[in-house]
């Protein structure tokens, strides 16, 4: 199964893991980002040491708290006003070669609409990373567990407790 679902005590535990998912011969991410800014995630990840093209981002957070500029890399979205534009976004980086798609985080999405909702917008996001052939990562908050824990949308992905073993490192 390609597809995790990783529940996240602290946000800072699972940078590690990106990057070695980065550093694998032929990865690409696409990294939708609803809670940083893609200036934030391009300097904890060391985007910088990376081929350019490595990573992609979407980032939905940034509209919302300040004013957008032009980063290298990086799509701004307002996911406010629907998920169109983000999914969009997400078709383009798959053909575009991407083959590993993050969404973080799976809470943030749940701000924005119902459980429901939220789960339609998964299943969705899931078809479309399939049938490209792709990966899909999703991170949620522990805090989030119960509440999405028990949701029909989540029985197509492998769910993990701690990223030390999505990963394969120590926390």
């Amino acid at each position: 199964m390609k597809n995790k679902l990783v529940f996240l005590l602290k946000h800072d535990d699972y940078f590690n893991g990106v990057v070695k998912l980065a550093e694998k011969k032929g990865s690409k991410i696409c990294y939708i980002t609803l809670n940083k800014s893609c200036e934030y995630l391009n300097e904890k990840l060391n985007v910088s040491n990376f081929s350019e093209g490595k990573f992609y981002f979407i980032d939905g957070i940034s509209p919302i708290i300040k004013k957008s500029g032009e980063v290298k890399g990086c799509d701004f979205i307002n996911v406010s006003k629907g998920f169109a534009s983000l999914m969009n976004h997400v078709k383009k980086a798959l053909k575009n070669g991407y083959n590993t798609v993050i969404l973080d985080s799976l809470s943030n999405v749940l701000t924005y609409s119902s459980l429901k909702k939220t789960c339609s917008f998964v299943d969705v996001l899931l078809d479309v990373v399939k049938k490209s052939g792709g990966s899909l990562i999703v991170f949620c908050n522990k805090s989030d567990e119960g509440r999405v824990g028990d949701s029909l949308c989540i029985s197509n992905f492998k769910v993990y407790k701690q990223p030390s073993l999505l990963f394969g490192t120590r926390e």
